[in-house]
């Protein structure tokens, strides 16, 4: 291995996640935790997945060993449940982990509690960054978000990652397009969560105003969130696809890649930003986004930054048209193909591994 572990057998770590909701394998912080399992596997690393589920359940996989602990219902949406701080813990002391990693905002304190007395180093996965580890140095645990609440000296960006294989312009076909659009010569996507924080309700505002303005479009609404129920009344007059069930990433890579411009609006609720936008690049979609939504830092040139208003959005949808479509594509894909997921899951490696050479305020995200 690259260093000497502080806790580590044999050179290598045992390196156990702590992760938020169980969302569906389409749900893009999922895939971006497989791909680090089996980046860390190849390393040589242990990697446990820790979540919530409706049963307790044990699988090894090719991407580690992932553990469902019962969990509670979730207003997030049918197949959605919260973690158990206590039984998070017990499964810790059993698991007894060199390195942790959480991106569950509701058990993030008493996990980080918990290994600060053991010294055992912890990453914080936000949606805005990751958090170097914190172990024996003392250094004070945060609450809330990391973006607000650690110093500036313990922040590090980390460049999102995106499967280029499985999302592919390759996956267009003519009627997989035909079987989302219902025959509007213009298809969007939202992508983020139907929470507030993802803003779906931008996405609708900018379809009213195409719709004002003589475009003839369709939004679709994919995944499932807090305001479902409520976007989907709204819908009603509206010519909007709600497709709760993409239910795998193939799935979602079809309908990203038939798709004319995608609409990120909004920021995520955990994990890594901008994952759902950079999916939508590489099936070579453009991407519309508002400046402070998550995708900002990934778009650039391959689609347009707007205000956060729906005529704003609507605005550089009709920019995006107007541009030929074998560009606008290639551009899209072309960056996508900046983000390989082996940069996103090195770079997590070295902050586990060398946490203290890692300079204040490192941004890889650009």
């Amino acid at each position: 291995m690259r260093g000497r572990l502080t806790r580590s057998h044999n050179g290598l770590m045992r390196i156990v996640h702590v992760a938020s909701f169980y969302r569906s394998p389409s749900d893009g912080f999922s895939t971006a935790l497989r791909h680090l399992g089996a980046g860390y596997q190849r390393a040589g690393h242990e990697f446990f997945l820790v979540g919530p589920g409706p049963v307790e359940l044990r699988r090894a996989t090719p991407t580690g060993t992932h553990i469902t602990l019962p969990g509670l219902p979730s207003v997030a949406g049918r197949r959605s449940f919260v973690p158990v701080g206590f039984a998070i813990l017990d499964l810790l002391n059993q698991l007894a982990p060199d390195r942790i990693e959480i991106s569950d905002r509701l058990t993030r304190r008493v996990v980080e509690e918990w290994a600060r007395e053991r010294d055992i180093p912890t990453v914080v996965l936000s949606s805005d960054l990751v958090a170097p580890p914190q172990g024996a140095s003392g250094s004070p645990t945060p609450s809330g978000n990391a973006s607000l609440d650690l110093p500036p000296s313990r922040h590090t960006a980390v460049a999102p990652g995106v499967d280029l294989a499985e999302f592919s312009p390759l996956r267009w076909s003519q009627p997989a397009r035909d079987r989302f659009s219902g025959g509007a010569q213009v298809l969007l996507v939202h992508v983020g969560g139907l929470t507030r924080r993802g803003a779906p309700a931008l996405s609708l505002d900018a379809l009213g105003v195409l719709l004002g303005r003589g475009v003839d479009a369709r939004l679709v609404l994919a995944g499932e969130g807090v305001l479902s129920g409520r976007l989907a009344r709204r819908a009603e007059t509206l010519p909007v696809t709600v497709a709760e069930r993409v239910d795998d990433a193939r799935q979602l890579a079809v309908l990203l890649a038939n798709v004319d411009v995608a609409l990120s609006p909004g920021r995520g609720d955990r994990g890594i930003d901008g994952m759902g936008a950079l999916e939508a690049l590489a099936a070579g979609t453009p991407v519309v986004a508002t400046a402070t939504s998550d995708a900002a830092s990934v778009v650039q040139g391959s689609g347009e930054l707007t205000a956060a208003n729906g005529s704003a959005i609507a605005d550089g949808v009709q920019r995006v048209l107007a541009r030929r479509v074998d560009e606008r594509r290639s551009e899209a894909r072309a960056r996508a193909a900046k983000f390989p997921w082996a940069t996103m899951v090195n770079s997590l490696i070295d902050i586990h591994e060398f946490p203290g050479l890692l300079a204040p305020e490192v941004n890889t995200s650009r």
